[in-house]
């Protein structure tokens, strides 16, 4: 479904993304990848399965017992509880005992419950209702500058990119990737992120990821799915239980699973060039089995030269057929059919 401008901006993302010094991808080190996905609190028709644990029974001894836990209720399958989350991520550098994990935000508010209700125990004025924010760009702003937000997060976690820290890569930028949502991309948040950006002795620099391009972004390529599976084995009754699940999964979740979770944009990158920026390529290349029995690197990042050569070649054509269709939609295009008269 991609057209030719979406193959172009691919194409030239992954070029300029080539560092040809070292004839391989950059290592990722100085990237942050930050994305947003629902997670909702169950899911229709998955199974369930529960396993007997060793109970003592009434005599003192022990038996096999099967504990079922509480069912989550909703008042419809199609109106499903859920929760928006904003994820933050980089590689991890055991170095710096960092494990990838810049920070996780959910779009909630509490508030006070109004009414009273005995079947669900709510107490009016006494107990808290989690409600869902929208995500606009007032939002999405706040939780990027905000005390304890995006920002204030890279500046914690990845401290030795400060201009005095004195560590090799101090006074380097941090590339903090994105989409294209219209959150993301409004005209008076952008103004913001260069000016916050440059703060408390960082260089932060937002870029905006080309689009229909999620294969380019950690957190789609891979992340979100295996959060998700592990949040789908913790039990959840309500909202609440929700996000405690999200951000308990997301404490646990290890420095070793985030390492290979940043090998597969190395994978994107490859196949983009080698498609001239189409997604057709294959998204399994068998890495993580060829390292788990010792015969291939997970990390993968050497790329032949000639193969970017030719990926730039096919750039320049593309780019002279781009040229030409605006050209021939111009002349189909209806104009002033009024003539001068001299």
């Amino acid at each position: 479904m991609l057209k030719l401008r979406h193959k172009i901006t691919r194409l030239k993302w992954a070029i300029d993304t080539y560092n040809g010094d070292e004839r391989a991808w950059p290592d990722c080190y100085h990237t942050v990848h930050g994305d947003e996905k629902w997670f909702f609190l169950m899911r229709d028709g998955v199974p369930c399965r529960v396993f007997p644990t060793w109970e003592e029974n009434d005599d003192g001894g022990m038996e096999h017992r099967i504990t079922l836990a509480a069912a989550a209720r909703v008042y419809h399958k199609s109106r499903c509880p859920k929760v928006m989350f904003l994820t933050a991520i980089a590689r991890p550098r055991p170095d710096h005992d960092f494990d990838g994990k810049v920070g996780i935000w959910n779009f909630t508010k509490v508030r006070k419950a109004k009414r009273s209700n005995r079947n669900t125990g709510t107490v009016a004025g006494e107990t808290d209702i989690v409600e869902t924010v929208t995500v606009d760009a007032d939002e999405y702003r706040s939780v990027m500058l905000k005390k304890g937000g995006v920002f204030d997060a890279i500046h914690t976690k990845m401290w030795w990119f400060k201009r005095d820290s004195g560590e090799p890569e101090a006074g380097h930028p941090i590339i903090y990737q994105h989409d294209g949502a219209k959150p993301h991309t409004a005209k008076k948040n952008e103004k913001l992120w260069a000016s916050h950006g440059a703060q408390k002795g960082f260089r932060i620099v937002v870029r905006t990821q080309p689009a229909q391009s999620p294969d380019l972004n950690v957190n789609d390529l891979a992340f979100f799915a295996s959060l998700q599976s592990d949040t789908e084995l913790v039990a959840k009754e309500n909202v609440t239980d929700l996000i405690h699940a999200v951000e308990s999964c997301w404490q646990a979740y290890p420095a070793e699973r985030m390492e290979n979770v940043w090998s597969c944009p190395f994978g994107s990158f490859k196949g983009i060039v080698d498609t001239s920026g189409d997604n057709s390529y294959s998204h399994h290349s068998g890495s993580r089995t060829a390292h788990r029995r010792g015969t291939g690197d997970r990390q993968d990042r050497a790329f032949g030269v000639k193969r970017i050569k030719e990926a730039r070649l096919s750039l320049e054509e593309m780019k002279k057929m781009s040229d030409v269709l605006q050209d021939d939609a111009l002349a189909d295009a209806p104009g002033d059919t009024s003539s001068d008269e001299n």
